[in-house]
């Protein structure tokens, strides 16, 4: 949900023309971006070796990790967009 908005905010300040290669360009790196992180969570998922433990136990603590992971990419996100929100909200306004 919030892509979309990233992505309308940031069209609506090219020219027209641009546009449509600018939205070609935003998808595609949403695509490289989003086969990036499931490789990378995959990787995490499978990185766990204790000794003695079950292949599905391995599986269960890698997957806290990738859990882990993103619950911290997720409250990063989360304060950028609250800065970005609040700068925009100040702009708009005129508090700045």
């Amino acid at each position: 949900m919030a892509f979309s908005n990233s992505v309308a905010y940031g069209l609506k300040a090219l020219p027209k023309a641009l546009q449509p290669d600018a939205n070609a360009l935003y998808n595609m790196g949403q695509q490289a971006v989003g086969g990036i992180g499931t490789t990378v969570l995959s990787l995490l998922m499978t990185a766990v070796h204790h000794p003695g433990w079950s292949h599905a136990q391995n599986i269960a603590a890698g997957s806290a990790w990738a859990f882990g992971l993103l619950v911290a990419l997720g409250i990063v996100i989360f304060g950028l967009y609250w800065i970005l929100l609040r700068r925009t909200g100040s702009t708009a306004t005129g508090n700045e």
